[in-house]
Formats: structure tokens, sequence, C-alpha cells
């Protein structure tokens, strides 16, 4: 009789763990959202349309990065913004940019700010790659920028502009990596002469 208590005990956490090991890989994660595996930001603080392009996960504290574009309320004009996530699904209202768990990267009067990706610091700053582009021209002009975020949602203001390479031409990132002390971009480049090539740009 007095291994009846152990042999309860074994039996209950079989049980208990029994409803984790239901789940079969490619299952939807219940404990992430509202018990349903997922998170549905239809109207992320009342921005027209947006949409994710890019996402990270900080290794520190497993909390997730999401960079995507939205109409700027009133204007036809994408700004950039980087929303992020605690671990359950829920915004980080309390540690990102509060209470708005949110920033954004907004236009000028003849710019839409479109994302590319994001890129983690060691120092838990936050790499934002932006691509601007000039709609009302007759040719769609692209310059390419990279902001810093620190880790509270403010902007590391001595950091960041936009780069416009050789006059006309139009530049865009898509992807970066550190180097020791220095960013490594790569994207595309194209002249008004026509024709696009591989582009990879260094900077500090």
């Amino acid at each position: 009789m007095k291994t009846l208590p152990c042999i309860l005990c074994f039996i209950f956490v079989i049980s208990f763990g029994s409803m984790n090991v239901l789940a079969k890989p490619g299952d939807l994660d219940t404990t992430f959202g509202e018990d349903e595996g997922y998170v549905i930001c239809d109207n992320h603080s009342n921005i027209p349309e947006p949409m994710i392009y890019s996402s990270a996960v900080q290794p520190w504290d497993k909390k997730i990065l999401a960079l995507g574009t939205a109409y700027q309320p009133g204007s036809q004009r994408r700004n950039t913004f980087l929303g992020r996530y605690n671990e359950d699904g829920t915004v980080d209202s309390a540690g990102f940019n509060a209470p708005l768990g949110e920033v954004t990267i907004p236009f000028t009067d003849t710019q839409d700010t479109l994302p590319a990706s994001v890129l983690l610091l060691p120092n838990k700053q936050i790499l934002v790659l932006v691509n601007y582009v000039y709609p009302d021209k007759a040719k769609a002009d692209y310059d390419f920028g990279i902001v810093r975020v620190n880790p509270d949602g403010t902007f590391d203001e001595s950091f960041g502009k936009v780069h416009k390479l050789n006059g006309d031409a139009n530049a865009k990132i898509n992807k970066a990596v550190l180097q020791n002390d220095r960013i490594i971009a790569v994207g595309e480049y194209s002249s008004e002469l026509g024709g696009t090539d591989f582009l990879i740009v260094c900077m500090k």
C-alpha cells in the first residue's frame, strides 16, 4: 500500500503529459494566441491593410518580431512597422514602445517606406532594413535605408539614413548579415540606362 501514492502520481504525470503528446508535428500549438495556435492582427493599431513581410525571434527572451507595411490612415502612402509579441502571442505593449508594442518608420510626402528584413544584434538592438520608393515619378525610383531600434522600441538616433547610390540609379536591399563590426547588405542595383545587377553594400 505504501507504493500506491507513487503509482497514482505516475499515472497523473503520464495522463497530463499525454495532452501534449497527442499533438502531432505540424499541428497548431494551442498555447499560442487565444488557445487557437495563431494570432490575427487584422487592425494593428488601427493601421489600414497591414501585411507582414519578415519575422525574427529574439533568442534571449523568445519574443517575436514582425516586420510589415500598411497604409498610413488618411493617405495612400505606405509605412513600415515593426511589432513585437510575447512568446504566447500577446502584443509586447509594456516593453516595446509602450503602450503600442510597435514602432513605425514613416513616409515623407513623396515616399513609400517598404519593409525588407530585420537583423538582430548582439547588444539586443534591432536593425530594420527598408526600401524607399517614389511612386509619383514616371518611373519608380528606389533608395534604401537601415534604421537601428533599441530594445525598448525607441530609435537609435545616432544611426541610420537613406542611402542613394550614383545619382539616379535605383538600389534596393533585401537581407543583411554581420561581419565583425560591419554590416553586409545584399540586394539589386539598376541604372537609368536599364539592366539589373547584384548589389553588395558594406556599412559600419
